[in-house]
């Protein structure tokens, strides 16, 4: 097997196939197989079918919970990097029956408080990793069997996809980290293994590579993100989707998109789509509204169900429309159907603002050349600032998209509802903003990739 890509994440999933990585990579003679956690998914197995691919499985292996939860204490600055100082906080309190799920996240500051002090148990901590936890002869067994020249993981902070990483090294297989999305570097922890080479979104990515890792100019290839090339190519199409009148909307209107986040995130983000909702329904009726939930609204432990009724409820509105995502079921957290990324483009495109908490959700609006209005508040509540959606902008990642031209961030209902009375767009801003961050916008990434993989690495 010539590429073998790992996906432990559906978005991953949608990075491979959306724009046919894989089916190219066939198609230049090479075999390719893909790593993922159900081999069954009906998508994977048409998509197999059809591009040749072979689809793989990973083998069972320990989870090691107690493991991942603690890592972050004596491998991170947690009191320097809100986005993991937030999961020290909120562990504080949470309830259980279990006493050592009590006084365990106590404990293990008070090892990240020592390891300032004492830096050598952070170096017992990473040889114990390297030498026991991530050394797993079934997985080394597993890849061994495959016989693979190159292996790509795609969501490397996973233990899983560390340990597969990891064996390659041992047994001298060509390693290539892909990274999925712009947070994997600064907001999710070390890596539990790294790669030889790797493939970057853009120069943002490739600078943190650098400060986070080390890596040299020589392995980073910054290509743009191949799952945006859909965005480019309908971004270039001329015709008018039919999507809005599905949706119940009236094809002569404008309408604003709000690209939600989960309520683990933005708690409160319901009421300020209700309040937009209510808004445009009795003042701005020249506006309409279509609402997108994240798949986290939707399922897992991130969720709050009582928003699918609410959202429901709004739905109904004459001006407001709720476009679910489409999650297939699967064992592949968040496995989208290929149809929903191109429903949620040709949203996109004809809006004329767009609006989210802080999530990838704004590169999708960018692509489309639209304005991004972050709202880093929660509605009328005072909340603390570790439940608030106030902190999302203090993420390493989103601290610096803060700074972009092209980015508007609103802090109450007030300063919202003025950028609905003043919509202004400024392309150029939004070209040079993307540009820092996406190699390539113009629908060439998935090529790009594969001539990274075929050619370079």
């Amino acid at each position: 097997m010539d590429f073998c890509y790992i996906a432990t994440h559906g978005f991953a999933i949608r990075m491979l196939i959306q724009t046919n990585l894989l089916g190219k990579l066939v198609e230049k003679g090479y075999d390719v197989g893909l790593i993922t956690t159900d081999k069954n998914d009906s998508q994977l197995k048409e998509y197999a079918k059809l591009s040749g691919i072979h689809l793989l499985e990973l083998p069972e292996g320990a989870k090691h919970q107690e493991y991942l939860y603690s890592r972050k204490y004596f491998l991170e600055d947690i009191d320097e990097n809100i986005a993991l100082k937030e999961k020290h906080v909120k562990s504080l309190k949470k309830r259980s029956r279990n006493p050592w799920r009590i006084v365990r996240p106590y404990i293990y500051y008070s090892f990240y408080r020592l390891n300032k002090v004492f830096p050598l148990i952070r170096k017992l901590f990473l040889s114990v990793e390297r030498n026991i936890i991530l050394k797993d002869s079934a997985t080394t067994s597993f890849l061994r069997g495959l016989n693979v020249g190159t292996l790509v993981a795609t969501y490397p902070v996973t233990i899983i996809e560390g340990k597969l990483l990891n064996s390659a090294q041992k047994l001298n297989i060509k390693s290539v980290i892909h990274l999925l999305s712009w947070d994997n570097i600064t907001c999710k922890g070390r890596f539990p293994s790294l790669a030889d080479k790797y493939i970057a979104w853009g120069d943002v990515m490739a600078q943190e590579l650098k400060e986070y890792y080390n890596v040299s100019d020589r392995n980073i290839y910054k290509c743009g993100v191949p799952h945006f090339d859909i965005h480019a190519e309908l971004r270039q199409a001329e015709n008018k989707e039919d999507l809005i009148t599905d949706l119940g909307l009236s094809n002569e209107l404008p309408y604003i998109v709000f690209g939600m986040s989960s309520p683990y995130f933005a708690p409160k983000e319901i009421e300020i789509v209700e309040w937009l909702s209510e808004k445009i329904e009795k003042q701005y009726k020249n506006i309409q509204l279509i609402v997108r939930p994240h798949p986290q609204n939707m399922q897992g432990s991130m969720a709050d169900k009582s928003w699918i009724g609410r959202l429901h409820k709004i739905d109904k509105n004459e001006r407001t429309a709720v476009q679910f995502p489409r999650v297939l079921k699967s064992k592949i957290h968040w496995n989208m159907a290929l149809s929903d990324m191109a429903n949620l483009s040709k949203l996109i495109k004809n809006s004329i603002l767009t609006m989210n908490s802080g999530s990838t959700f704004s590169f999708d609006a960018m692509m489309h050349y639209k304005k991004v209005v972050i709202t880093s508040f929660d509605g009328d509540n005072d909340l603390s600032y570790w439940d608030s959606a106030k902190r999302l902008i203090d993420f390493p990642h989103l601290k610096k998209f803060e700074s972009l031209e092209s980015v508007e961030i609103v802090h109450s209902f007030d300063e919202l509802e003025e950028q609905i009375k003043n919509i202004s767009v400024d392309t150029d801003a939004i070209k040079r903003d993307l540009g820092v961050y996406v190699e390539d916008y113009e629908g060439n990434a998935t090529e790009r990739c594969v001539n990274i993989l075929c050619n370079e690495i």
